[in-house]
Order: structure tokens, then sequence, then C-alpha cells
């Protein structure tokens, strides 16, 4: 099992890290129209909102209510992960949203 540096929160360090070996369930894509309005939002508080609430309800679809939250919380959080790629490239959406519920088992299951 790989050490955690203290400093990362526990599970994220490698979140939007390519992983091409893991198949991961295909995530919806949020509806062109929302997805075209962000184009007019530049201060990125807002901008993760807006994106926040358009990948909720496709990660819900995906993934059930359990996770949800703290998935799509994990992924506008994280620096590396790219806010237009995930509400315009599905297999991206589904990748890393894929990895974010893979840490947040592997981290229940740490916790039993």
């Amino acid at each position: 099992m790989k050490s955690q540096n203290k400093d990362q929160k526990p599970g994220v360090q490698n979140l939007g890290q390519a992983s091409p070996a893991q198949n991961f369930v295909q995530v919806p894509l949020p509806a062109a129209q929302q997805v075209q309005a962000l184009a007019a939002i530049s201060d990125i508080q807002e901008k993760k909102q807006c994106v926040g609430n358009m990948i909720y309800p496709c990660i819900q679809q995906a993934y059930g209510n359990d996770f949800v939250g703290k998935i799509t919380g994990m992924l506008l959080d994280e620096k590396v992960v790219n806010l237009d790629l995930l509400v315009s490239d599905q297999k991206y959406l589904s990748q890393i949203a894929g990895q974010a519920k893979n840490m947040l088992e592997a981290q229940q299951k740490q916790q039993q």
C-alpha cells in the first residue's frame, strides 16, 4: 500500500492523473446549452459553483446518492481537474469521477 503525504487530503493525491487500465462507469454530460453559459463566467468560484450544479445530477445518475456529494466536491476542489473538460468530455468526467469514487471506497475500507 502506498504511503500518503501528510500535507495532502487523504486519497486525492492521484485525482486527475491518467489511469488507462481502469474502466469506469460512464457518466453522462450536462446539456449543451448549460455548458455554453460557462463561457461568460470569468470568476473561478462562480464557475466552480456552476460546474458543480451541472455535474451533480450526472454523477448522481451514474453512482447514486451515496457518493454524489463527495465525488462532486472532490472534483471541484482538486486543482489538477480541468473544469471545462468536466462538462465537455464524457471520457474525462467518467474517469475523474471513477477515480474519486475508488478513493472514497478505499478510504471507507481503511476506516472499518
